[in-house]
């Protein structure tokens, strides 16, 4: 799948290309794919439990990149859920890690990220963090809509909440909404709701919400 390759790959970016992915690299990335499926239908017991497990994983090697990387990961999915970026588990480890990618991505969700920072982002980002930066609402919308895979949109337009219109949130829901991600359905048909002042549109939203959390 695309999603369990870009973690793989997001993962393990530091890890030595000359040598085959060890059992503990292989089981840390499976049990995370795992955890973000989980987590993203809503099944969230299950998917603490196979957070857990991919830390755990991780946790064999005293290279603690790929285990930053899991952490940082993990908060920027709360992120694409319409939370605070806040990641204490990744900073703990930051002592102990030299990653430019790592650090530049934190700093992209912190709101912190330097001009200079950009090309170190993973580069699906590049356009939008660029246009943020610039501080400029066109750009800021039209470089989030190409931004792919989902996940990763759903991260940029958290992060430019007061910039995004219906056209974009409606994408968002409708994408959400095709690939089963309820949790995240939910989170983003709640911030529709907010957004908008239309009382007929809140009555079926409302409705809506009502029918999926049940």
């Amino acid at each position: 799948m695309k999603i369990f390759f870009f973690i793989s790959l997001f993962i393990f970016t530091a890890c030595s290309t000359k040598t085959p992915i060890n059992n503990w690299q292989y089981q840390s990335v499976a049990n995370h794919k795992s955890f973000e499926r989980y987590y993203l239908e809503g099944k969230l017991e299950l998917a603490s439990v196979e957070l857990d497990n991919a830390r755990s994983y991780a946790s064999q090697s005293a290279d603690f990149i790929p285990l930053a990387r899991i952490e940082l990961s993990y908060c920027a999915l709360r992120v694409a859920m319409l939370e605070t970026y806040s990641c204490p588990k990744y900073e703990a480890l930051k002592p102990f890690i030299h990653s430019k990618s790592l650090e530049a991505y934190s700093s992209f969700l912190s709101g912190t990220l330097k001009t200079e920072n950009i090309k170190n982002l993973p580069s699906q980002y590049q356009e939008f963090a660029s246009a943020q930066l610039q501080k400029s609402p066109q750009k800021i919308v039209q470089s989030l809509q190409k931004i792919k895979p989902l996940i990763s949109q759903m991260i940029a337009a958290s992060l430019s909440k007061k910039y995004l219109n219906e056209t974009v949130i409606e994408s968002i829901i409708q994408s959400a909404s095709f690939h089963g991600y309820k949790y995240a359905l939910i989170q983003w048909l709640e911030f529709q709701l907010q957004q908008t002042n239309d009382t007929k549109a809140q009555k079926l939203i409302f409705q809506k919400l009502k029918i999926i959390k049940n």
